[in-house]
């Protein structure tokens, strides 16, 4: 079997794997989708699932098929970004403010552009204050407003429940992906390993933090 990126392809307990096919913002066209029902019908697999990252999971792949199964279906194994989730946001929900599809194109391409992280990082894209993306319980959040986006960090939904911090409000699309860009970099060159945001925020303090984003160039 080759070699995949971490999370693309995982071995379960029963000895047989699960495979993520690339899916950007929760989306498969209409070639992917035939692609996955091929694979699923030729080897016989049990079926697929959704899961909280808006992704499907291949479920009990064989150990012989996985790279066939890689093979044939576009995307599987390529790429897999920090897990991004967002809401329908502005064009899609009468509230949305803002348009989380494009600001989630350009977090994915800022997340792959920093590499590897101490930890995974969990973004969640709102396009209002109603924050149906959970941008408060994410690594990285980013909140529309009327005005711009609000970014929050340090977020984390689970059994030590963290509210991100917000440093910046009605910020500029540029302006809010800088931001996010130096507080990452920050990130990753001063947490511990498998520390995950909430954690390293409650180990440096947010001022720590803060200081990084008022090194930025003035807008």
């Amino acid at each position: 079997m080759k070699e995949y990126p971490s999370g693309c392809v995982v071995e379960r307990a029963d000895g047989s794997y699960e495979i993520k096919p690339r899916m950007p913002q929760g989306r498969l066209d209409a070639q992917t989708l035939d692609k996955v029902n091929d694979v699923v019908r030729l080897y016989g697999l049990p079926g697929v699932r959704a899961t909280a990252a808006q992704r499907l999971v291949l479920e009990g792949v064989p150990a012989e098929h996985v790279d066939a199964v890689v093979g044939h279906v576009n995307g599987v194994g390529e790429e897999c970004p920090s897990m991004v989730t967002l809401c329908p946001g502005g064009g899609s929900c009468k509230r949305g403010l803002q348009s989380t599809r494009d600001m989630a194109r350009k977090l994915e391409t800022l997340l792959n552009a920093l590499g590897p992280m101490p930890a995974m990082i969990k973004c969640g894209l709102s396009g209002c204050p109603r924050c149906c993306g959970e941008s408060f319980v994410r690594d990285v959040g980013l909140m529309g407003s009327a005005r711009g986006w609000a970014v929050l960090f340090g977020g984390n939904a689970g059994r030590n429940v963290r509210a991100g911090d917000e440093l910046i409000a009605d910020a500029p699309e540029a302006e809010a992906l800088a931001v996010i860009r130096a507080v990452l970099e920050y990130y990753a060159a001063n947490a511990k390993a498998r520390e995950r945001t909430a954690r390293f925020v409650e180990r440096v303090g947010i001022d720590a933090v803060g200081a990084v984003i008022d090194t930025l160039p003035a807008k």
